[in-house]
């Protein structure tokens, strides 16, 4: 069964999904000023680490932080003795043992960085068990917006805080705001 909702603000889901897109936000600008700041010029960065989702880390965790970049060719001048070899899409971590990996990691637990991000498990508002299924969101300046397609979704499973709308009127959304 397909169905769509319009989340509203004040629902669980709504205020879990608001604090993920705040500390996206946080996160994005606290990474790039530091790259700014030391004068690394990316084309794009990737942060990881191993410890718990949606918290800050501890200060006994900094050593779980890691950050890759896309180095440009001025990167790998300035930096690349402080790179570990290139992985996937050409990301190169920095070595943990670098300047640049340890004041990262320092600033992040002392700026209480959030590293790894993760929105909100819709199983824990869905009664879908373990079986598959799929789901899309959309936001604009309407509110969220979200459909799921499971077979597990049964036309009474309505969680509070997402109010059923129809699949058209979702579409119709998407198609309204989707090359904005």
């Amino acid at each position: 069964m397909e169905r769509s909702f319009k989340i509203l603000p004040d629902s669980d889901y709504g205020k879990k999904m608001e604090k993920l897109r705040e500390n996206t936000k946080n996160q994005k600008e606290f990474v790039c000023s530091f790259l700014k700041e030391k004068g690394i010029e990316t084309t794009g960065y990737y942060l990881t680490g191993d410890g718990f989702i949606n918290k800050p880390y501890k200060d006994h965790e900094k050593g779980d932080i890691t950050l890759y970049i896309v180095p440009t060719e001025s990167d790998l001048e300035n930096f690349g003795k402080m790179l570990k070899k290139p992985i996937s899409e050409k990301l190169q971590g920095f070595k943990k043992n670098s300047a640049i990996s340890k004041e990262f990691a320092n600033r992040c637990i002392e700026e209480k960085v959030i590293i790894n991000l993760n929105e909100p498990w819709l199983r824990d508002y869905f009664k879908l068990g373990w079986q598959a299924f799929n789901s899309s969101r959309f936001r604009c300046e309407e509110g969220l917006f979200i459909k799921i397609n499971s077979d597990q979704l049964k036309a009474e499973d309505n969680p509070e805080g997402f109010e059923e709308i129809k699949l058209s009127e979702f579409y119709s959304v998407v198609e309204r705001y989707g090359d904005k």
